[in-house]
């Protein structure tokens, strides 16, 4: 049971033209469990694209997190996370980059 307790899950969706994107992240301790599958919206299973990587994270105040992995090519990144409400926030890969193609919608459930 404690376990369980120190495990959030992330979810959302984004729409980008005829494009869908779904995220999903699972955080436990220092650790996020992260996939995103974009496909188009006829949802031909051909046009998909997966990403799913493994990061440990440490927090970057004041809305940011700092992902390692040296494993994977892009060995470190920082995600930037704005609040929308109590439950959900937007995720951007980047800082400095900020446009829906590297966005995520990012809920607690």
């Amino acid at each position: 049971m404690a376990t369980q307790k120190q495990t959030s899950k992330w979810t959302g969706t984004v729409s980008l033209g005829e494009y869908l994107k779904l995220s999903r992240t699972v955080q436990f301790k220092d650790t996020l469990d992260i996939r995103v599958n974009e496909y188009k919206k006829d949802f031909d299973p051909k046009k998909e694209k997966t990403f799913h990587v493994g990061y440990t994270y440490e927090l970057q105040p004041p809305n940011r997190n700092l992902l390692l992995n040296n494993l994977v090519p892009l060995r470190s990144t920082i995600h930037a996370y704005y609040s929308l409400d109590e439950k959900c926030a937007l995720v951007f890969l980047s800082p400095k980059i900020k446009n829906p193609h590297q966005m995520a919608l990012a809920c607690l459930y």
